[in-house]
């Protein structure tokens, strides 16, 4: 009657593409292991279905019986349980992204299907055939034949929030934060 969730923090570039640290969104960086395991879970299966670290807070809320209630049933993430038990999605679309202090942009990622798009304020965009190029060496956005998808990644980017404005936010706060803290 246990769940087990194994998961960790995101990982680390450790010198690829000439970057160390985790700010990036390539899969050396962004990507986490994570396992589960429990009475409702199939045994041995490997679920190809995208998932993030939103879909926790729901899992443990189903692990213990407990229904989403009023606004959480609009967060984005879905219980694990319950994605263990489905068919596979590969077409879920997972969202991320990253404001690191004193990092010059925001980067926003979204995979969906075996695409991943990584958007960056003031820079061009990135777009990926992750079963085609896992090491995310041949960037799509700058192909003609895949401006479709790229603007279907940016319209999916900009209802999900708007880049530009999340972006300032960040900077605003964080720059509270350090006045806050006694200044730099």
């Amino acid at each position: 009657n246990t769940q087990i969730i194994y998961m960790s923090d995101h990982r680390e570039n450790l010198g690829k593409r000439g970057l160390w640290g985790k700010m990036t969104m390539y899969e050396e960086a962004a990507a986490i292991p994570m396992i589960i395991s429990g009475p409702e879970i199939p045994i041995g299966k490997t679920c190809s279905t995208p998932v993030s670290l939103v879909d926790i807070y729901p899992t443990i809320l189903d692990c213990v019986g407990e229904p989403l209630l009023g606004k959480e049933k609009k967060l984005p993430g879905r219980s694990l349980q319950k994605i263990a038990i489905e068919p596979d999605n590969n077409e879920r679309i997972v969202f991320s992204e990253y404001h690191g202090a004193g990092s010059p942009s925001a980067v926003y990622m979204l995979r969906m299907g075996k695409y991943k798009y990584i958007y960056y304020i003031g820079y061009s965009p990135e777009l990926f055939d992750l079963v085609l190029d896992p090491d995310e060496e041949v960037n799509l956005a700058t192909k003609k034949k895949y401006s479709n998808l790229l603007k279907k990644f940016n319209t999916l980017l900009n209802n999900t929030l708007d880049p530009i404005v999340t972006d300032k936010k960040a900077k605003l706060d964080q720059a509270a934060l350090i006045t806050r803290l006694g200044g730099r």
